[in-house]
């Protein structure tokens, strides 16, 4: 529950399962909020199904009315598309920060040089920063319409044309888009380390023991990688982020303070930008 929003997920090994048990549940939903002087808006409820491609046919009730069913669902300011591909929520990135990079180029004359850096951060960054935990395991063909805007982003304001190399926008302040999804997953590992974390996802995450001696044994905080078959999963925090963090150098991941953890890191990111 979230403010006047209320979402139900659940997960089941068939179909037919999933239509059963959520439309029981949904009885014991309106039960609930009957119980509590609550109304719900059933003409504005909806739900989605997470799947593979295989089509499925759901029906789903809700005092006695037959809910919509979507492909897109946006919960907290996120698009969610019943594939994961986060292909509409990129979408929606790219516009708002079109819309920002609008802005950049009105502004750049008006404004002093070093209050453009902050414009950046503003109109831009800002809406890449929202959620980029999530949507960051897109398919790296779908995330280059981001980093396409924010290359524009840059060069304007640096004043700098369209053969400008991209590697030199990237200078020791800004991160590009892949280093931003790495900022942003190993901030969230460390505060698993920490113990402020999730509960329902500190099982995504085990530590690797040692009982005897190996070629890890001066690493500390390593994860073990899990076991995926799905393409979608290898790309998010739970595997590829685990694999970034894994190989960060031991040092990193001793530091117990976040905010040490994060300028630390953000330098190291910046310097390989500037390697290549």
């Amino acid at each position: 529950m979230f403010a006047d929003d209320t979402s139900v997920s659940f997960s089941a090994p068939t179909f037919t399962e999933l239509e059963e048990v959520i439309n029981s549940e949904l009885i014991v939903v309106s039960d609930w909020l009957l119980a509590n002087r609550l109304s719900v808006n059933v003409g504005k409820s909806n739900f989605v199904v997470f799947k593979q491609k295989k089509k499925t046919q759901i029906n789903v009730t809700l005092n006695g009315m037959t809910l919509e069913k979507k492909d897109t669902v946006k919960y907290l300011g996120i698009l969610l598309d019943s594939q994961l591909s986060w292909q509409p929520q990129v979408s929606q990135v790219k516009r708002n920060i079109s819309y920002g990079l609008g802005s950049l180029y009105k502004l750049r004359h008006f404004v002093p040089k070093k209050s453009l850096p902050n414009l950046y951060y503003s109109f831009i960054y800002s809406h890449i920063s929202y959620g980029i935990e999530a949507w960051g395991a897109a398919n790296d063909s779908i995330l280059s319409s981001i980093s396409v805007v924010m290359n524009k982003a840059l060069r304007a304001i640096q004043f700098k044309g369209k053969r400008e190399p991209v590697a030199s926008l990237y200078t020791n302040q800004f991160l590009n888009l892949s280093s931003l999804i790495q900022f942003s997953w190993m901030k969230i590992i460390f505060k698993y380390f920490l113990g402020h974390f999730p509960e329902h996802f500190r099982s995504f995450f085990k530590i690797l023991n040692h009982t005897h001696q190996t070629r890890f044994r001066d690493n500390v905080n390593t994860i073990v990688l899990p076991r995926f078959s799905s393409k979608l999963t290898m790309r998010s925090i739970f595997f590829k982020g685990i694999q970034m963090w894994n190989n960060l150098d031991t040092s990193y991941r001793k530091n117990t303070n976040f905010f040490s953890f994060k300028k630390e890191l953000k330098k190291h990111l910046l310097d390989l930008q500037c390697s290549f």
